[in-house]
């Protein structure tokens, strides 16, 4: 999803690298056969983000993901199935479970100071009667 020529966020992505430097996140992959990341360490230096990048990887079930830009306008909507990526770069987002039993995995880059000091609520009309997380 594309807003204001921003990247906000990348579903099932085909490339086979998106980087951007500006960005706090880096996404790679490889298909081919007998490819070989090289063992290795990541340095320990400072890094500064100023705000969270958000990965949903839905490992079982399914989920309506809403992604919204930072004027908490909503830009885009999915439905998520069972093994899809949904990497949040910029922007707001959220999300409903839609099937029982449904396992989500939501990785954030860190430190996480929790969400009093990470995130602001996007009023919706899904706020009436949620079941907060």
């Amino acid at each position: 999803s594309i807003k204001n020529n921003k990247i906000l966020c990348l579903l099932n992505f085909e490339k086979e690298c998106y980087i951007n430097e500006s960005e706090a996140t880096f996404i790679g992959f490889s298909h081919s056969k007998n490819t070989v990341l090289q063992p290795h360490i990541h340095n320990i230096y400072e890094k500064l983000t100023d705000r969270t990048s958000e990965v949903l990887i839905v490992s079982r079930g399914s989920i309506h993901a809403d992604i919204y830009g930072y004027s908490e306008n909503l830009v885009a909507e999915f439905t998520i199935a069972e093994g899809d990526i949904l990497i949040c770069l910029a922007g707001g987002h959220g999300y409903q479970i839609l099937e029982e039993n449904t396992l989500v995995f939501e990785i954030k880059n860190g430190p996480y100071p929790g969400p009093e000091v990470d995130r602001v609520r996007i009023q919706t009309k899904c706020n009436e009667n949620p079941t907060k997380e």
